[in-house]
C-alpha cells in the first residue's frame, strides 16, 4: 500500500474571463447552475480515497472559503488529514500556462514535509471531468518514473495534473529555491532529460475552461444528457437548501437546466439557470447562463449572455450578445 497527498492549485486567474473573474478566482466560477469549478478536483480526489488535500488559495480567497468551508461536503472535515487551506502568493498568476509556481509550494512545503504519503498528486481546477485517480496512481507506483503526467486521449493535451514521488518533490523544492518563479512543470521538463518521467492517458469527457468561450461551451455541454450524467452523478458541492423550481402556467422551458428555488413564468431555451432566479411573464432567456438570485423582468429578452449573481433586469430590457462573444453582465448590476 502507498499513500497520496493531494494538492489543488487555485491561485491563478485570467483576464480572458472578463468581469466574471474581477471579484473571484477562476477556480470558484459557478458551473452548471449549482456547482463551482473547484467541486471537480475536490470530488475526484476524495472519490479516489485521497483524503488529505491541500488547497492553495489566492489572496482574494473569500469566495473560495465561503464555498469550501472546512471541507465537510466532500468528507474532508477530519481530525487526521482532511482539508488544508494554504495561502498563495499575493498576486498569484494570470498566465494560463502557469499553475504550479514553485514559490507557492515552497511557502506551503510544511504540509508536504510532514505528510506520510509516498506520492503527491497535483492538479488545478480548470478541468471539468470526473476521474478516479486510482489507476493513475497505481500506474505511477508500479513504474520507475519520478513523475507521471495526465494527458487526454484525443489531442494528447496535458491536463495540468501529475503525480510525483514525494521525496523527489522535496529535493526539487530545495534545489530550485533560487528559481522559485518557475512553474514546477517547467522544472520537470528540464529534469526529464536525465530523470525518467511517465504519461497516463485519460479517455473520459474533459472540458478545459481557460477563457470565456470555454466557460460557455463547457456549461452548455451539460445540456447533452450523456455528458450531464457523466459529470454530475456523485459530484459533491456545498449544500444550499431550496424548494423545487416553480413553473407557472405561462412558463415554456426547452432543453435547459433550471435549478431549485427558481420561479419561471417566461420562456427559457437552451440555457442554464442557477438557484433562486425569477423569470417574469413574457421574458425570454435563450442560449444564456443566469447565475444565482437574478431577477428578469416582464418581457425582457436575454440572449447569448451571462448574468452574474444578483443581477436585476427591468421589464422590456434587451440584453443580447453573440455566440462568438457572449455578453457578460457584472454581479449586482441593475439594468
Amino acid at each position: 500500500m502507498y499513500g497520496v497527498l493531494g494538492i489543488i492549485s487555485a491561485n491563478y486567474s485570467s483576464d480572458d474571463f472578463g468581469d466574471l473573474t474581477s471579484q473571484r478566482p477562476a477556480a470558484s466560477l459557478p458551473f452548471g447552475g449549482r456547482y463551482r469549478l473547484l467541486d471537480f478536483p475536490l470530488t475526484n480526489l476524495v472519490s479516489s480515497e485521497i483524503t488529505t488535500v491541500g488547497l492553495i488559495t489566492p489572496f482574494y480567497y473569500r469566495s473560495i472559503m465561503d464555498h469550501v468551508g472546512n471541507g465537510h461536503p466532500w468528507g474532508l472535515a477530519k481530525r487526521r488529514g482532511g482539508l488544508f487551506v494554504m495561502p498563495g502568493t499575493v498576486y498569484g498568476d494570470r498566465e494560463n500556462s502557469c499553475r504550479f509556481v514553485l514559490k507557492e509550494l515552497i511557502r506551503n512545503r510544511r504540509l508536504i514535509d510532514r505528510s506520510s504519503a509516498d506520492y503527491v498528486l497535483l492538479c488545478d481546477a480548470s478541468k471539468v471531468m470526473r476521474i478516479n485517480y486510482d489507476a493513475f496512481c497505481r500506474a505511477h507506483a508500479a513504474s520507475v518514473s519520478k513523475a507521471t503526467f495526465l494527458y487526454t486521449k484525443e489531442g494528447h493535451r496535458f491536463l495540468d495534473c501529475f503525480i510525483i514521488d514525494k521525496d523527489y518533490l522535496i529535493s526539487l523544492l530545495s534545489a530550485y529555491k533560487d528559481s522559485d518563479g518557475m512553474d514546477l512543470t517547467e522544472i520537470l521538463k528540464i529534469e526529464s532529460k536525465t530523470v525518467p518521467m511517465g504519461e497516463f492517458e485519460y479517455d473520459g469527457y474533459v472540458g478545459i475552461v481557460d477563457d470565456l468561450k470555454d466557460y460557455v461551451r463547457v456549461n452548455m455541454d451539460l445540456l447533452k444528457p450523456e455528458i450531464r450524467s457523466e459529470l454530475l452523478t456523485g459530484l459533491k458541492t456545498k449544500v444550499q437548501d431550496a424548494p423545487p423550481a416553480l413553473y407557472r402556467e405561462s412558463a415554456q422551458v426547452c432543453d435547459s437546466i433550471i435549478s431549485s428555488g427558481c420561479i419561471v413564468k417566461g420562456e427559457v431555451d437552451s440555457s442554464i439557470v442557477a438557484r433562486n432566479v425569477v423569470i417574469e411573464e413574457g421574458a425570454v432567456v435563450k442560449n444564456s447562463i443566469i447565475m444565482q438570485r437574478c431577477v428578469i423582468g416582464k418581457n425582457a429578452h436575454i440572449e447569448n449572455a451571462i448574468l452574474d449573481k444578483y443581477v436585476t433586469v427591468s421589464s422590456d430590457v434587451i440584453i443580447k450578445g453573440s455566440e462568438a462573444l457572449p455578453l457578460v453582465v457584472e454581479k449586482d448590476s441593475k439594468l
